[in-house]
C-alpha cells in the first residue's frame, strides 16, 4: 500500500504554486460554464467558428499549466521519483478475488466505455440513430458535437492534450501536495475525485457523474494498486480520449435542425379510416 514518501517536501515556493493552481481549478469551471453557454448561443445562430477557437485557447491554457507543473517540481525543496509518478509499474495485488477484482474493474469498465463510444461513432452515420443519440445527450451537449472533420481533429487534439495536462496537474502537483496536508491516501483520493468532477461543470450532470467516477477509480488505482506510477492515469485517459475521438467521427455534418424524421405513410380505407398494418 502506497503512503506518502517522507522524502517529499514542497517548501514555501512550491506550496504557493500548488495552491495557486488549485485555486485556478476551483474558479475556472464556473467561468467555463458561462463561456460554453455563450458558445452554444453562437452555434444556435449558425456561427460555429468559436468551437475551433475554443480548442486552440484550450491548447494554450494546457501549455501554461505544463509550465506551472515544471515550476512546481523545480521549486520543491525535496522531491523523489515516486512523489511525481516516476516509479516503475509494479502491481500490488490484493489478497482474495474481491480485492483483485476491484483492481481490474476500472479497466473492464473503460473497455466497455470505449466499445460503446466506437460503436456509437460508427452508427452515427445513420441519421435515425444519430438523432436518437443527440436527444439522449441533450441539446446543450449535442450542439457542440463536431460538424466536420476539422472540428473533430481540433476537438480530438484538444481533448488529448488537456487530459494529459490534467493528469500532470493532478498526479504531479495536487496528489503529492495533498498527501503532505492529509497524510493518508483515502481523503486525497476523495478530494481530488470531487475536484475533477467539478472541472466538468456545465457538461451535464451525467457527464460530471461519469467523469467523477472514472477519476475516483484511477486515483485509487494510483494510490494503492500501482503506486506512484504515472503511466496508469496516462494510459487510462489516453484510451478514454481515443474512444471519444472515434465517437466524434460519426457526427460530421450533424445538427438537430438538419435531421429529417423518416417518412411515415398512412393508408386509408374506403371510409377514410387508417388501415392497421400487421405488427403495428
Amino acid at each position: 500500500m502506497y503512503f506518502h514518501p517522507p522524502t517529499f517536501d514542497p517548501g514555501p515556493a512550491a506550496t504557493l504554486i500548488g495552491l495557486g493552481l488549485l485555486l485556478a481549478y476551483v474558479v475556472l469551471p464556473p467561468l467555463m460554464l458561462v463561456f460554453h453557454r455563450r458558445l452554444r448561443k453562437e452555434v444556435a445562430a449558425g456561427r460555429r467558428e468559436g468551437i475551433v477557437r475554443s480548442y486552440r485557447a484550450a491548447l494554450w491554457l494546457s501549455l501554461a499549466e505544463i509550465l506551472v507543473v515544471a515550476l512546481f517540481v523545480g521549486s520543491a525543496a525535496s522531491v523523489g521519483a515516486a512523489d511525481i509518478g516516476l516509479s516503475p509499474p509494479a502491481v500490488q495485488w490484493a489478497d482474495g478475488v474481491f480485492g483483485n477484482g476491484a483492481i481490474l474493474f476500472p479497466w473492464l469498465l473503460l473497455a466497455v466505455f470505449a466499445a460503446i463510444n466506437v460503436s456509437n461513432g460508427r452508427k452515427a452515420a445513420d441519421p435515425v440513430h444519430r438523432a436518437a443519440l443527440a436527444r439522449s445527450l441533450g441539446p446543450a451537449q449535442a450542439a457542440l458535437m463536431p460538424a466536420d472533420g476539422r472540428e473533430n481533429r481540433w476537438g480530438a487534439l484538444g481533448l488529448a492534450v488537456s487530459m494529459t495536462t490534467q493528469v500532470l496537474v493532478f498526479y504531479v502537483v495536487f496528489y503529492p501536495l495533498f498527501m503532505v496536508f492529509f497524510g493518508d491516501p483515502l481523503p486525497v483520493v476523495v478530494a481530488l475525485a470531487l475536484l475533477e468532477t467539478w472541472a466538468w461543470l456545465g457538461r451535464g450532470f451525467g457527464t460530471m457523474l461519469i467523469m467523477g467516477y472514472f477519476s475516483a477509480m484511477v486515483l485509487a488505482t494510483y494510490a494503492w494498486a500501482v503506486p506512484g506510477c504515472l503511466l496508469v492515469p496516462l494510459v487510462f485517459w489516453g484510451v478514454f480520449a481515443g474512444a471519444n475521438a472515434m465517437a466524434g467521427r460519426g457526427w460530421y455534418g450533424h445538427t438537430e435542425e438538419s435531421y429529417t424524421p423518416p417518412l411515415e405513410v398512412t393508408v386509408l380505407d374506403a371510409d377514410g379510416d387508417p388501415v392497421q398494418r400487421p405488427g403495428r
